[in-house]
């Protein structure tokens, strides 16, 4: 049984928000931190399309909590893919713009 069934979209925000109060609060658990930006990002993944700004903005939450531990080549692995996900985006945009579609 699918425990997100029909809800995949709004589950994947709801555990990415939870993620990032989590790692605002005043004692944070690198491991339970990781974890829930993990399943945001496993949720997002798997319904939204590989270039989404939503994978984009778990991959900057993960690559937070990395960082915020010390784990800095694995916070750098996290943003620059979010990175490339913006850029994917902007050039779909500017293309879309160029051909008069927006």
């Amino acid at each position: 049984m699918d425990i997100y069934a029909g809800n995949d979209k709004l589950c994947g925000d709801f555990v990415h928000n939870i993620a990032l109060l989590h790692l605002r609060a005043e004692h944070v658990d690198y491991v339970l931190s990781k974890a829930l930006c993990k399943e945001a990002l496993m949720i997002r993944t798997s319904v939204f399309p590989k270039n989404h700004p939503k994978i984009a903005q778990s991959m900057i939450l993960l690559g937070l909590v990395h960082m915020y531990y010390g784990f800095l080549p694995k916070a750098l692995d996290c943003f620059m893919v979010a990175l490339k996900i913006y850029e994917a985006n902007h050039t779909m945009y500017e293309q879309e713009v160029c051909a008069g579609k927006k």
